[in-house]
């Protein structure tokens, strides 16, 4: 998934940002690229839902409550994730990393490569979406579709804190994926999605610029 998210910045978006295209080429440029994706995985392995073989269940209960298998791998899922983070906070590729996505034009007269700069975070993001898709796959199976609404919920977490920084959109993610989780015990499964998306539109009446805004980075 590395090769393959530094193939996409290095065939369309490279291209695209030497051409000077504009935020909402970028943008459509990149649901095409998703479309067409799609398209060919469903012409070479079908469309039809496909599962892995179930994790031994080894539940763990903690009083009223039952975590499963599936549900331990996703909390260890998170050592990888806050390593990047400190990575990102830390080490020198992480702060050009965080300047260049924050203000791209000020990291460019500052003379930060951007070329390889891009590069490295298409693989380190499409890396990091590799053991979610695992661990959501043995969650709900696999089709080619399955990554629109994971894009959908992590499109809702970033407007709803905040375009600015990594730490807003990072809280406002898993207080949403708990959200969704603590809502099935309420109302129907399907409708996780609708919560998301019901607070998204909360947000964006109250505050278009997002809970956080512009004071909580790093």
């Amino acid at each position: 998934t590395a090769l393959f998210g530094a193939g996409i910045e290095a065939w369309i978006y490279r291209p695209l940002r030497r051409a000077q295209a504009t935020e909402m080429i970028l943008f459509l440029s990149s649901v095409g690229a998703l479309i067409v994706i799609e398209g060919v995985a469903g012409l070479l392995f079908g469309t039809e839902v496909r599962t892995f073989d179930p994790l031994p269940q080894l539940p763990l209960r903690l009083g009223p409550l039952t975590i499963s298998t599936v549900h331990l791998a996703m909390l260890g899922s998170w050592l990888p994730i806050w390593a990047t983070i400190a990575w990102l906070a830390r080490s020198r590729s992480g702060r050009f990393l965080r300047a260049i996505g924050d203000a791209p034009r000020v990291a460019i007269l500052l003379g930060l490569p951007q070329d390889r700069l891009f590069l490295m975070s298409f693989a380190v993001g499409s890396a990091l979406s590799a053991p979610a898709a695992l661990l959501y796959t043995w969650h709900r199976g696999l089709t080619p579709y399955m990554g629109l609404n994971a894009l959908l919920i992590a499109a809702a977490a970033v407007l709803i804190g905040g375009r600015r920084g990594l730490l807003p959109g990072a809280i406002t993610a898993v207080a949403l994926g708990l959200l969704q989780s603590l809502v099935v015990a309420f109302v129907p499964t399907g409708w996780e999605e609708g919560v998301a998306f019901f607070f998204l539109l909360v947000a964006l009446l109250v505050r278009p610029q997002g809970i956080f805004g512009y004071a909580l980075r790093w």
